[in-house]
């Protein structure tokens, strides 16, 4: 199975995801798509993982060429954890997923953290969700959710944010791989009857050692995230 993926900055989401997902066995090809010079760009050659950079000229250009490349390297899906908005020069040919960081339909488009801090939340979500036209609104796949303590600030909120886009990013991978997400004329169809879920993630990850590497990851970071 081989991945595409759209990143920017230093792509800490995907790094990170891709030491846990190696840790645990999971042989997941990834390819990368940036549109400016950032730090997973130098993550992608220290890894051996095909790195091309496109600027970012217009949605539909860089759609294109995105789909382009993604095709010749036979990529089976396309997962954006990127801020920018990507076109159907994409999404209608290559079945894209995206992450967010709230829980779907709250809080869409920029900024979800911060309008989730101000708005006194309590309690802090993520989403991975199909790709489509209109700006965070497809179909949902996975969602995991977290209670806030009472005074928590807006980088602990971030923090915790990044943890569950972790979570979301190898649940994603680890449904793919299980085949509980398929491609159907270039579209993403899923069934996730069989998987199991949890307080706090929906469906909850499958391996255990996984599961396990995960939770060693929260504790490392102070944080109680998702169960």
């Amino acid at each position: 199975m081989k991945i595409g993926i759209i990143a920017s900055t230093g792509g800490s989401v995907f790094s990170t995801s891709f030491q846990l997902l190696k840790q645990c066995g999971f042989h997941t090809q990834f390819c990368v798509v940036t549109d400016r010079e950032c730090g997973i760009e130098k993550f992608c050659i220290e890894n051996d993982i095909p790195c091309r950079r496109i600027d970012y000229r217009d949605c539909s250009t860089f759609s294109h060429e995105a789909c382009r490349w993604f095709l010749r390297e036979s990529c089976d899906f396309v997962i954006l954890t990127y801020t920018r908005k990507v076109g159907k020069e994409l999404y209608e040919h290559i079945g894209t997923l995206n992450i967010h960081p709230s829980l779907l339909p709250a809080f869409q488009g920029m900024g979800a953290v911060r309008k989730a801090f101000h708005a006194g939340v309590r309690f802090l979500g993520a989403s991975g969700h199909v790709v489509i036209e209109e700006f965070d609104q497809g179909a949902v796949i996975n969602q995991v959710i977290t209670p806030l303590p009472w005074n928590i600030d807006e980088q602990k909120m971030n923090k915790m944010s990044f943890l569950q886009k972790v979570h979301i990013f190898t649940s994603l991978i680890e449904m793919i791989e299980l085949k509980k997400i398929a491609n159907m004329d270039g579209k993403p169809v899923f069934d996730l009857s069989e998987m199991e879920l949890s307080p706090t993630a929906n469906p909850s990850l499958v391996n255990n050692r996984l599961r396990q590497e995960f939770q060693k990851l929260c504790n490392k970071e102070g944080m109680i995230t998702v169960s």
